[in-house]
């Protein structure tokens, strides 16, 4: 049988590309940064001319109204093709698990555990972070990513270009900077940041990292919540990152 493929949308600039099926990432062909493949936002196709001829066909103008409409009526057969493809891929990385520490805890926490036990201390080199990251079960990327939103909460600090350290304590849950941990407890439980991120963007149409997360921060979410409420909205391709670095509402 020959190999499928998926198309789906670069949630950075908001062009289409097209992988293998199991494959995690990709770089965008057009802006060169790291897609994140979502499964449940993409189209499946039997082979490889057919994926190249759609991505050519939805980065046409409006080209994203068609990629909506065959997303809707292929959705449920993608999800279960790809639920046994990715529960193969999920038994054969078990196997190598003895390289991965506390694997049952949820990536940030895996993270604040490698800051806690690494970098608490004493500052860590930047290159001994990126080694680490594959022992605790993180994606360099992703690792990265998130160490620049905690220094913004000044839960880690950098002594120098090179080296970062790790400012708060505890890992026994989700970490909140001291400057936000008021208001985190003022979260209102009840509701979803998700929602509350999509109704900002859909009001907003358009706006940068700093005006979302006070706005998030405000409704009495964490900071954490809002970054993962922005990161779950990119990978379902209902936002983009603008090569200025704002983030658009596009729908979805």
């Amino acid at each position: 049988m020959a190999d499928r493929y998926l198309v789906f949308r670069c949630q950075h600039c908001g062009h289409f590309t097209y992988s293998p099926i199991g494959q995690k990432t990709r770089v965008c062909s057009y802006c060169g940064k790291v897609i994140k493949i979502s499964t449940a936002n993409a189209i499946i196709v039997d082979d490889k001319y057919k994926a190249a001829l759609l991505v050519k066909k939805f980065n046409m103008r409006d080209g994203w109204k068609d990629f909506k409409r065959l997303l809707e009526a292929q959705r449920e057969k993608v999800l279960e093709i790809l639920e046994v493809t990715e529960k193969e891929k999920e038994r054969a990385e078990k196997g190598s698990a003895e390289e991965i520490v506390i694997a049952e805890h949820s990536k940030v926490r895996r993270l604040l555990k490698l800051l806690e036990e690494r970098c608490s201390q004493k500052p860590l080199h930047l290159n001994d972070f990126r080694k680490l990251c594959a022992k605790y079960g993180l994606e360099e990327e992703w690792a990265l990513s998130r160490i620049e939103a905690m220094a913004r909460d000044g839960m880690v600090i950098f002594p120098d270009p090179w080296h970062i350290q790790y400012m708060s304590g505890g890992v026994e849950g989700i970490v909140v900077s001291r400057v936000r941990r008021k208001v985190a407890v003022r979260a209102r439980k009840s509701r979803n940041p998700i929602k509350v991120a999509m109704e900002f963007f859909r009001r907003m149409s358009q706006a940068s990292y700093d005006d979302f997360l006070n706005f998030m921060l405000e409704e009495g979410f964490s900071s954490e919540q809002a970054d993962a409420a922005l990161e779950a909205l990119l990978s379902r391709g209902m936002v983009i990152k603008n090569v200025s670095g704002t983030y658009e509402w596009v729908g979805g």
